[in-house]
């Protein structure tokens, strides 16, 4: 299977810009829409910033790399002097990425963190230091929900990273995790429909980038955004919460 070609993902909705001024874009992206222009018939966040411009004419400059198959918060600078500042700011720590991710569970610990592998995993030597700090939101029974911060602007960190900690993401076949989450796999006394075969609960990464935080680099003000989940990964955590409790 060429995992470098993405899972077909059901029609989502467009992005949602949420914050934009002179220096600083911020989205909303949902899973199944490319982060610059669109590729063949998959819109891209471009699309819907600058719809009127070719791809050569669009001056924002992606900040954070978020999966096509990733929900969550992408960060744009509109010029080079905005780029320069907030780039510096994840490089030294000052601003920081959190994902809520759904792993495979029992986990052996309630918090931890995952160092750098020491392979180029980073994008930087100054940022070889760095580490993925995570911590249990929620337990159930065969998954937990984690919420892991980084200040890493590499394609793929947080999957790597939760791959080699050997907790790895409920659903992401690239990075040891399952294509897909059914309802079956954890509803005690599940019952098939005769007329319709079951359709999964989510099938791209089981994670979303839900909040970020970091100095405006204009006015230096601080931004902390909540960027609300994707309607897929909402439905499997209230899937979760009603089929998945752990026994008290």
């Amino acid at each position: 299977m060429n995992h470098d070609t993405p899972a077909p993902i059901r029609k989502q909705p467009k992005p949602v810009v949420l914050l934009q001024d002179d220096d600083l874009t911020i989205v909303n992206k949902p899973a199944g829409v490319w982060p610059r222009e669109g590729i063949f018939d998959d819109p891209g966040v471009f699309d819907i910033l600058a719809p009127d411009k070719e791809p050569d004419e669009i001056r924002f400059r992606q900040i954070n790399p978020l999966d096509f198959e990733v929900s969550g918060a992408v960060i744009y600078a509109n010029n080079a002097d905005a780029e320069a500042a907030i780039r510096e700011q994840f490089d030294s720590g000052e601003a920081s990425l959190v994902y809520t991710a759904i792993v495979g569970g029992p986990l052996l610990a309630d918090a931890g963190a995952i160092a750098s592998d020491g392979n180029g995993t980073h994008e930087s030597s100054s940022s070889s230091h760095r580490s993925t700090g995570w911590r249990i939101l929620d337990a159930f029974v065969g998954f937990a929900v984690i919420e892991c911060t980084s200040s890493s602007l590499v394609e793929h960190q947080i999957r790597k990273d939760l791959q080699r900690a050997g907790m790895p993401l409920a659903v992401d076949a690239r990075y040891g995790g399952a294509k897909e989450l059914m309802l079956s796999s954890f509803k005690a006394g599940y019952r098939k429909s005769r007329r319709r075969p079951e359709r999964p609960l989510i099938e791209r990464p089981s994670v979303h980038l839900s909040n970020l935080s970091l100095l405006h680099p204009t006015d230096r003000r601080e931004l902390t955004l909540d960027i609300e989940p994707a309607k897929d990964f909402r439905a499997l955590l209230n899937q979760l919460d009603r089929f998945a409790r752990i026994p008290k």
